[in-house]
């Protein structure tokens, strides 16, 4: 009986029990279709989304912003794809882009969209210079620069160097030289040009010493040049050095031309000046300094012409037979038959231009003329007189050699031309004090035995 009394109520209870299962179940479902419905009823936001800045320099970047509400996924266009509702990021467009938001939740969507502008800002070259801006062979520059915003890099021509943005470097140009600097970033590139060029070339100081030679001797040419790279003197000197001395030897009045050119094919010119001399001494006008003697002793020179113990003086006059007065040296014999006269010219003690004593060499040749003074004929107005007429000779003396007579005797008579001569000094007299002696014999003896020298020089060289 009892057994079928707890049986009894063991299944009441449980029968009791599920029913209060399935109202619990079913409140439970409900509450959740209910809060499904609800959130299925409610559209993803965009809250908001910006970017910062709005306008970038190609090359930089933006910052895109973003928060979402009730979004299961975010979407952003072009070329980024999935993103958590939330964030930032760095975007670095080339062109001006569109980027679209796209936030989702199950089949609802909205959208936003932000604009990034892109403009091209090239590199600013702020300088670029040369110190100095023109140098000499050799010498150095300074160049200097200043860049911002090449993030590409710098790099200077002719080399192609890669430099910083901010520098200096220290530059041996060769001639004309151009320095260009590239400055790049993503926008593109920013040329600038420097050049450096020659300092001018100069040939300031370009001399001869001595100016003046005679022929045969030296002199040296003596110059200096600034910011030259080649130098070179024409008559044959050839190239020389930029500063220097040589010796040169002209054989006429010579001009020397030197020209100083830089890396730049620059050039600059001087110019100096040797004349050549030939005379080494001029009988003639020497007249006065000569010892004269005659058959009687010693004549001074420049005394009366109508002593009879012979006379010297410079004259204007005219020789036998050439129709023109000349500058000559008289030289009148002694008055007395087979009388004479002559003059000794020591140039032992000449001193040329070279400050050295003379000394004769090979070179040296004694030239000119002798004749008769025109009207030494006799005539009525002195019809006692011979004929005028002279013997000349020059004599060559020199301690312990024999005299030696150069020229002559030639005789001349007061009807004969004048006689021209040219005779080379022997070698036994090379490099000899020696004295010349220029000699007139009277042939018979009367006032006009007129002897005259013209033009009597003693030379060095060839007679032009």
């Amino acid at each position: 009986m009892n057994k079928l009394y707890e049986e009894e109520h063991r299944l009441r209870f449980a029968g009791n029990f599920s029913a209060m299962q399935t109202v619990l179940l079913a409140a439970i479902m409900i509450t959740c279709f209910f809060a499904l419905d609800m959130a299925a009823g409610q559209m993803p936001t965009i809250e908001s989304f910006s970017a910062s800045p709005e306008t970038v320099i190609l090359g930089s970047c933006s910052t895109l912003n973003w928060s979402t509400t009730n979004a299961e996924s975010v979407y952003i266009d072009p070329g980024i794809g999935s993103v958590q509702p939330n964030g930032t990021m760095y975007v670095k467009p080339n062109v001006a882009t569109r980027y679209i938001m796209v936030a989702s939740n199950g089949s609802d969507s909205t959208s936003d969209s932000v604009d990034v502008n892109v403009i091209k800002v090239l590199p600013v070259v702020n300088y670029l210079k040369a110190d100095p801006k023109e140098v000499g062979p050799g010498n150095s520059s300074n160049l200097s620069w200043n860049v911002t915003g090449a993030t590409l890099g710098v790099t200077i021509d002719p080399d192609g160097s890669t430099v910083p943005m901010v520098g200096n470097i220290t530059v041996y140009p060769v001639g004309n030289t151009k320095y260009t600097l590239n400055a790049t970033n993503e926008s593109g590139s920013n040329v600038k040009i420097c050049s450096v060029g020659c300092s001018d070339p100069s040939a300031y100081f370009f001399m001869s010493i001595p100016s003046e030679v005679l022929y045969g001797d030296s002199s040296l040419l003596m110059w200096r040049t600034y910011n030259a790279s080649r130098v070179s003197i024409d008559q044959d000197v050839g190239s020389v050095n930029t500063t220097g001395i040589t010796i040169v030897y002209p054989k006429e009045k010579t001009t020397y031309t030197i020209k100083a050119s830089n890396t730049c094919n620059e050039n600059e010119y001087n110019t100096t000046t040797v004349d050549v001399y030939h005379t080494i001494f001029d009988f003639i006008y020497s007249g006065q300094y000569a010892s004269w003697t005659g058959s009687n002793g010693r004549i001074n020179c420049c005394g009366s012409q109508d002593d009879s113990d012979g006379s010297v003086a410079l004259i204007t006059g005219e020789l036998t037979g050439t129709g023109q007065d000349e500058l000559l040296l008289w030289a009148h014999p002694t008055w007395n038959g087979n009388g004479y006269i002559e003059g000794v010219y020591d140039l032992s003690n000449w001193k040329l231009a070279s400050d050295e004593y003379y000394k004769p060499n090979q070179m040296d040749h004694i030239i000119g003329d002798f004749g008769i003074l025109d009207d030494s004929c006799a005539s009525i107005l002195c019809p006692w007189c011979d004929d005028g007429k002279a013997t000349f000779k020059i004599i060559l003396r020199s301690q312990g050699v024999p005299d030696f007579t150069l020229v002559g005797p030639v005789t001349l008579n007061c009807r004969d031309a004048p006689s021209h001569f040219d005779a080379y000094i022997p070698a036994q007299f090379l490099n000899r004090p020696i004295n010349i002696v220029l000699r007139a014999e009277a042939g018979s003896g009367t006032s006009l035995d007129r002897a005259c020298w013209k033009n009597v020089v003693l030379w060095r060289g060839p007679v032009s």
